[in-house]
């Protein structure tokens, strides 16, 4: 009975490691997509394009999938 338990902890243990690396890269990947668009916009406001009009085009290109 003791080898179920320890197969079962190691078990979610790996479930709860896979769940806090997967939150972890959402935060990552949504860290990466505002800094390249802060970075686009501010290369595209020197082209005297507003960062805002930008912006919200890139939330409504995310949010129309």
């Amino acid at each position: 009975m003791d080898y179920l338990d320890q197969a079962v902890a190691v078990r979610l243990h790996c479930y709860v490691v896979l769940l806090v690396v997967s939150k972890l890269n959402k935060v990552l990947f949504v860290y990466l997509v505002i800094n390249q668009t802060n970075r686009v916009a501010r290369y595209l406001d020197h082209r005297s394009v507003t960062c805002h009009r930008w912006v919200s085009a890139v939330f409504q290109l995310f949010f129309h999938f």
